[in-house]
């Protein structure tokens, strides 16, 4: 399983190995599938490539864990692993911040 955080405004680019952790070639037809799995009530999302090995997983509004799975391949065996991407508030901006000039008489 791999954890990925961003926050309310970001989107992460994924790229999917080739390989399984183990060092086995995935096949690379049919494409791999990447599904949403469970989230807050505004989830990130995930916007796959054409070849289903990366994606850009898009943070929802609101703070939470989205889990995605993601099934492929291997010598024609189903092998899949799952992403869960955090999404926390974006970041305070602050306040304005002033620099007084010279005083002068009216």
């Amino acid at each position: 399983m791999t954890f990925l955080t961003v926050d309310t405004s970001q989107k992460q680019n994924v790229v999917l190995e080739k390989t399984t952790s183990t060092g086995i070639a995935l096949d690379t037809t049919p494409a791999p599938v990447w599904s949403f799995e469970s989230g807050p009530t505004d989830p990130a999302t995930v916007v796959v490539a054409a070849d289903g090995f990366s994606a850009d997983l898009i943070s929802g509004s609101v703070p939470g864990d989205s889990v995605f799975l993601i099934q492929a391949f291997s010598g024609g065996q189903p092998v899949s692993g799952e992403i869960t991407l955090t999404v926390v508030p974006k970041p305070d901006l602050g306040e304005l911040v002033f620099t007084p000039g010279a005083i002068s008489s009216k």
